[in-house]
């Protein structure tokens, strides 16, 4: 141990001294002191401290002496949370009591040698006075320190824990000290104490008294529970377990009466009588800890989030499930095979949000119920992107549609909110329908981007020629609202306006002002692929309208230079002698594939007679066939004629 303070009178040849010990074992132990020769008595005292700093951990010592019924000492304090800790020695003092602010931790009677006594005060100023009562006014002995705490931070904390911190905790573990929790992110047995970030999850970062106790948040994974009120705990009916412990809710969606339950393995239905269902109990062998977050109930449906990107669709008649994943609608859109974080809608409209890590942005896109629209599937439109800086949490994202319908201020809205620890985002929303009557719209406010659009021919020049809108609450005036319309060729580049070309358009010729409006591409403008931008101009004079784009049509036409069309008729049967002198014995499926080219626009490399090549391309459509024999024990024969167009 190591020596602190020391009392010492020589009239009674008596002493008081203080000594301590950082970061003790854990449990009973002994505290064993050895004097150099013997003395007529000894008192001896010990108490343990936790919160205590494991450096700088004294901040003031002192001691005192004399004859009086009043023994004192102050010491000085640094900080409103130290605890000091006295000693007190008294030559047949009598009784001993505590002064006032103090808490008498021992007393200890000696006979003839004396009476002692031990206390400690939580500092509430610059100075702490430690002092004692006594029965007898006799010679005294008082010795004191001041013991510093933890430093509380508001990031990372480090705390000392009573016992091998490894045998309680572990990192990802949550905390809580009185009202405040904390994450634990590192565990030491040597010294035994734990680091924490503070605030955790937005619970206030409150001071805390030194005498802390820390208690451990654990969690039932697998339990639900309900209640008619959830302020006290006691109304929370008895749990009901759903699947076993091994496997965490991920996520809880309500339908009618019942409770669809999303496991980290399994999906689950917890009817009103308490019956407990396991929907898809397949899925147990390939569970992951993400399945299932973010689900959400439409029309009658549940839509589970896949973990690693996708989505299902789970009919709540049938509990069949279809995959409806973003990855068979838009396969070249690669942005929006990420998770899907978020979703809600309105019997009309379905909204969901997608996040793309590799370039740090969340996608909104939006369908209409395909039960309405008579197309029997989701047409999917992306309807913006909100990027992030770094660090964003898929768990926080959500999306909400609220409508409020009547006053002053009535709108229509999709609220979307995203986390991000790099950049200071808030939440944001786009205006659902033509109700929106906030006044606060500017050019910056609302814009709609495009997907890239090649016409099917990713590899084949096109040229641009027009676009017609069809708008609503446009108009021509300096006050009226407005729609600006620029393009992007090949990915790259600036965006540019569409009638002038350049980035800069000082007239209305790349301006939406009229419903049904054309605007002519200036001339030259040729692409493989082409991207749209409309940026909305709400003017906040006037109704108070929102502008409005409800669809487009983009004209274009096929490379610019003319193309040599070929026309080629085939003739396909078995029994036919090759160049190379091998027989030909497969008709049907050289037809089946000229079908195949002919259906997706395929290019092919044509080869002549005289070994002559030609890069070409099946015009769609164009291909006859005409079966010229097909008979009883004889091979089928075809005569098909195509449409070709030299490209290059």
């Amino acid at each position: 141990m190591t020596a602190l303070t020391t009392a010492r009178t020589t009239s009674t040849n008596s002493s008081v001294s203080l000594w301590y010990l950082l970061a003790p074992a854990t449990g009973a132990n002994n505290v064993v002191v050895t004097w150099a020769a013997d003395h007529t008595s000894r008192i001896l005292g010990i108490q343990s401290f936790s919160g205590v700093a494991q450096t700088g951990t004294i901040s003031d010592e002192g001691a005192a002496t004399g004859t009086s019924t009043a023994p004192s000492v102050t010491l000085s304090a640094s900080a409103s949370t130290e605890v000091v800790v006295d000693m007190v020695w008294a030559g047949a003092g009598g009784s001993h009591t505590a002064g006032a602010g103090q808490t008498a931790r021992w007393t200890q009677v000696a006979g003839a040698g004396g009476d002692g006594g031990g206390s400690t005060e939580a500092a509430t100023g610059a100075s702490v006075t430690m002092s004692w009562a006594l029965g007898n006014n006799v010679a005294w002995l008082i010795a004191a320190v001041a013991l510093t705490p933890v430093t509380h931070t508001s990031a990372v904390t480090v705390l000392p824990v009573s016992g091998t911190a490894s045998s309680q905790l572990v990192a990802g573990d949550v905390i809580k000290v009185e009202s405040e929790y904390m994450l634990v992110t590192a565990v030491s047995d040597s010294p035994s104490e734990i680091t924490v970030v503070r605030g955790y999850r937005g619970s206030a970062a409150t001071s805390h008294a030194n005498d802390l106790d820390i208690y451990e948040v654990t969690e039932n994974v697998h339990h639900i529970r309900s209640t008619t009120n959830g302020s006290d705990m006691a109304n929370w009916s008895t749990a009901t377990a759903i699947g076993d412990s091994g496997s965490a809710i991920t996520s809880i969606v309500g339908v009618g009466n019942d409770l669809i339950i999303i496991k980290e393995d399994g999906i689950y239905r917890l009817e009103a009588d308490g019956t407990v269902t396991s929907l898809r109990p397949e899925i147990t062998a390939f569970g992951h800890e993400d399945f299932g977050k973010g689900a959400w109930a439409w029309n009658d449906k549940v839509f589970i989030p896949l973990h690693g990107g996708g989505l299902w669709e789970m009919d709540t008649d049938t509990w069949s499930i279809r995959d409806i994943s973003f990855s068979g609608s838009m396969p070249d859109q690669s942005q929006y095979h990420g998770r899907v974080v978020a979703g809600h809608g309105e019997p009309g409209r379905l909204y969901v949000l997608v996040t793309e890590t590799a370039n740090t942005q969340y996608h909104l896109l939006m369908t209409e119920n395909p039960d309405q629209t008579g197309l029997g599937d989701y047409n999917w439109s992306h309807i913006t992107t909100i990027s992030y800086t770094t660090g964003t949490d898929q768990n926080h994202a959500a999306l909400l549609l609220e409508a409020i319908t009547n006053g002053s201020d009535e709108h229509h809205r999709v609220w979307v909110g995203i986390e991000s620890t790099g950049s200071n985002l808030l939440p944001r929303f786009i205006p659902h329908d033509g109700h929106d009557d906030d006044a606060e719209y500017s050019s910056t406010d609302g814009e709609a981007y495009t997907v890239s659009f090649d016409g099917g021919f990713p590899n084949i020049l096109k040229r641009a020629e027009k676009i017609v809108c069809n708008t609503d609450n446009l108009g021509s005036g300096a006050t009226n609202n407005r729609i600006h319309v620029r393009y992007r060729l090949n990915g790259t580049g600036d965006w540019l306006y569409v009638n002038s070309g350049t980035t800069t358009n000082t007239n209305n010729n790349s301006t939406l002002i009229s419903d049904n409006q054309e605007i002519a591409f200036s001339a030259g403008v040729t692409f493989y692929k082409i991207e749209l931008r409309f940026t909305f101009d709400r003017k906040t004079t006037g109704d108070n309208t929102t502008p409005e784009l409800h669809d487009f049509t983009l004209t274009c036409q096929l490379r610019a230079d003319s193309i040599k069309l070929l026309p080629l008729s085939l003739y396909v049967a078995n029994g036919i002698m090759l160049n190379n002198g091998m027989v030909e014995n497969r008709a049907k499926t050289k037809r089946d594939q000229l079908r195949t080219w002919n259906s997706q626009g395929g290019e092919i490399v044509l080869t002549d007679t005289e070994g002559g090549t030609r890069n070409c391309l099946f015009l769609p459509g164009r291909m006859r066939e005409t079966e010229l024999s097909n008979g009883y024990h004889a091979f089928p024969e075809y005569r098909v004629d195509v449409l070709l167009g030299e490209v290059g």
